[in-house]
């Protein structure tokens, strides 16, 4: 009986899962200007604010990708490749011609520090936040990436909670399609 169902059974996930995922239609190959126009309307500061939902994306992604793993190497994994993505110079050479983010420009830190801080700043928040009734603690995340968006507005922060949402809902899809969630 073992080896019938291991014949039909569900089989796990590609060892390649982390680089035929996708992440850069996630990240970057994503049109910022579009996708948030509602949320970047009225910015007075729109490359930053484009700068930061870029950093808060990829922070989003690995998490999305490792809350729905049931395999921890593979979340690891597309972390690192989440990361070599934010990284690249080509990635951060498109965002400076398309929407004219120049990190370099906008902050004081060196990118690798920015990052750093920006993800732990997040994950601070989920462990603090994290509740029974609200296990993604999803408000008041987005509510921080606002504010380094440079917004203090309460709707602004509840549209970037449902994109927040969504993501991590196409993230979980994705998850089950790649077998990394059992």
């Amino acid at each position: 009986m073992a080896f019938f169902s291991s014949l039909v059974g569900r089989r796990g996930p590609s060892p390649n899962v982390a680089r035929e995922i996708s992440l850069d239609d996630y990240l970057y190959l994503f049109d910022y200007g579009t996708h948030y126009s509602d949320f970047l309307s009225g910015m007075s500061d729109r490359a930053r604010a484009i700068a930061e939902l870029f950093l808060f994306r990829g922070w989003a992604i690995q998490f999305g990708f490792h809350m729905f793993s049931t395999h921890p190497e593979l979340s690891v994994s597309i972390m690192h490749e989440t990361v070599n993505l934010l990284a690249n110079t080509l990635v951060r050479a498109m965002l400076a011609m398309k929407y004219n983010v120049k990190f370099e420009q906008l902050y004081a830190d060196d990118f690798t520090s920015l990052l750093h801080s920006r993800w732990q700043q997040y994950d601070g928040i989920f462990q603090e936040s994290h509740t029974e009734k609200d296990r993604l603690a999803a408000f008041r995340i987005c509510a921080a990436a606002t504010e380094h968006c440079s917004a203090s507005d309460p709707v602004k922060a509840m549209l970037l909670t449902g994109d927040y949402l969504t993501l991590l809902h196409q993230i979980k899809e994705e998850a089950l399609r790649r077998r990394i969630l059992s």
